[in-house]
């Protein structure tokens, strides 16, 4: 509180919710770049000779494993952000809440102490 006012700064918030959100976009491009990268190479070990049956399995779920990370890692942030949101809105919930009682009981205060009511 300070003076008459609740004041609640989420300007910290704003940031961290901006950051998050560039995280999240980052991620996903990184997921598409690597993506891209091997659209060229993805069969490298053939297709159907006993090498290309032994070895390709593996190699794509390791790409796939690959191209997931990435993903997982933005969803968390997209998550985050969104866990932000909620939370700035709570706080202003709770600034305007807290303000308008602020006034409510300062109105109700009003000429208190000043000589013009009550019995003497």
């Amino acid at each position: 509180m300070t003076g008459n006012r609740f004041v609640s700064d989420v300007s910290l918030l704003d940031a961290l919710m901006r950051k998050t959100e560039e995280l999240g976009k980052e991620m996903r491009g990184a997921a598409q770049e690597y993506e891209d990268g091997i659209a060229e190479t993805r069969n490298w070990f053939g297709l159907t000779d006993s090498y290309a049956l032994e070895t390709g399995p593996d190699t794509e779920r390791a790409q796939e494993q690959f191209r997931e990370a990435p993903e997982a890692a933005a969803d968390t942030f997209d998550g985050l952000h969104t866990a932000l949101g909620q939370a700035k809105y709570e706080i202003l919930g709770a600034s305007n809440w807290a303000n308008d009682e602020i006034a409510l009981g300062q109105a109700a205060t009003d000429g208190f102490g000043s000589g013009t009511g009550g019995k003497r």
